[in-house]
């Protein structure tokens, strides 16, 4: 099933080091479906959205695109400080490790990885240190039946233009960076 874990294939004394399972979820044993191997690479892009809800909500996408061989890869800072997880949901095999660490047993392809956060307290400002997988884009999905809050401190980017999911983009969204500080303040 496409959810199994990390394949290791031994044919006939010699391991198969190429990618052994297609996108129907066949295993070749001998000739592959298609090539697979070379580089082992990753790249990540991270997109956030924050629900104005009691308590306030962040999901955050996370998206890989793997190359090479199947691995487990771990994936550091993702949740903002003092989030508290609720979900997590991933087509491949992935937990959250107790400091908040993402493990992922990753298999060529394009994946998305969803976690879903609560912020405890009442936040008003929300400070990033650094940004580890490079800018990230930001949306805010404001709940005003609860209250209204104005938005500074980060650029602010237009939805349509950015890669944030289609149904994000009736939010406003914000280009997050090292360093970078956003300020709800309350109206």
């Amino acid at each position: 099933p496409p959810a199994l874990g990390l394949l290791a294939l031994t044919v006939e004394g010699q391991k198969i080091t190429a990618q052994v399972v297609d996108d129907k979820g066949r295993l070749w044993l001998r000739e592959q479906a298609k090539s697979g191997g070379g580089e082992d690479d990753l790249k990540v892009k991270v997109f956030r959205l924050i629900n104005d809800t009691v308590p306030m909500q962040v999901t955050t996408l996370v998206r890989l695109d793997v190359s090479g061989q199947g691995r487990e890869i771990g994936l550091d800072d993702l949740l903002l400080p003092g989030a508290v997880p609720m979900q997590l949901d991933s087509r491949l095999p992935a937990r959250l490790d107790l400091k908040g660490r993402l493990l992922i047993q990753a298999r060529p392809g394009r994946w998305q990885v969803h976690i879903t956060t609560r912020m405890p307290e009442r936040i008003q400002k929300i400070n990033i240190a650094k940004v580890p997988f490079g800018e990230e884009i930001w949306s805010f999905q404001p709940q005003h039946h609860l209250r209204i809050v104005e938005l500074s401190g980060a650029p602010q980017e237009e939805p349509g233009q950015t890669e944030i999911p289609a149904s994000w983009r009736r939010f406003a969204a914000y280009s997050i960076s090292d360093g970078s500080t956003l300020m709800l303040k309350e109206i």
